[in-house]
């Protein structure tokens, strides 16, 4: 992506190039009278935002990547998910925390844009990589292994704070959570079809994991 990026930007720089004119070049209107300069606007700043408002936008950003981009990824994208069935094969929790964080930086900069225009980056915002805390794998029975993602917790509704993803050669791929919901916290999952919620659990890895054991 980066290599695209900057050939996108050496080839607008050749064409801006070439299409300034030398000093050769006949100039066939004169001069214009030079007009006093208008003030440049200062760009805005995080510090604008309300601490409402910031909230939301990491709230929504957060959702956008736990409930769209990575089921996304591992119920449509062919190419992803064998990367990620392969990471989890090997036990490589550092390619797939790369893996993840690509994808957030990819859901931030996209949401940043889409609410507040190509301004921010996203660690003004406070949602930079270290959304993604921690990746450990596991194996659940002879048939299931899986990661379990430990997210950043923003303490906002529909939020997780555990995201789990199981691979089973037969089976394929399952997609569970731990949501922040209002008060306590809720088991859920997502698949190709939609999402849903199992039922209240505690708030910790270990009653994460034994909740997904018991719905397998």
């Amino acid at each position: 992506m980066k290599r695209i990026l900057a050939l996108i930007l050496i080839l607008s720089l050749l064409f801006t190039a070439a299409c300034v004119p030398t000093d050769s070049d006949p100039d066939p209107t004169p001069p214009e009278t030079p007009t006093p300069a208008e003030e440049t606007p200062q760009p805005a700043s995080p510090d604008d935002m309300g601490a409402e408002e910031l909230a939301e936008l990491q709230r929504i950003t957060r959702w956008m990547f736990e409930q769209q981009v990575l089921p996304s990824v591992i119920f449509q994208g062919h190419e992803g998910r064998d990367m990620i069935a392969a990471f989890m094969e090997q036990s490589d929790t550092d390619s797939m925390k790369e893996l993840l964080v690509f994808f957030w930086e990819y859901t931030a900069e996209t949401m940043i844009t889409l609410e507040l225009g190509d301004v921010f980056s996203p660690n003004e915002l406070g949602l930079g990589a270290e959304h993604i805390v921690a990746v450990t794998v596991e194996t659940l029975d002879e048939d299931w292994l899986a990661f379990i993602i430990k997210m950043y917790d923003i303490e906002q509704v529909r939020t997780s704070t555990y995201i789990g993803i199981l691979y089973s050669e037969t089976a394929g791929f399952r997609f569970y959570t731990l949501e922040q919901s209002y008060g306590f916290h809720m088991f859920c999952f997502r698949n190709a079809l939609g999402r849903g919620s199992y039922f209240e659990i505690e708030n910790d890895r270990e009653a994460f994991i034994e909740a997904i054991m018991y719905v397998l």
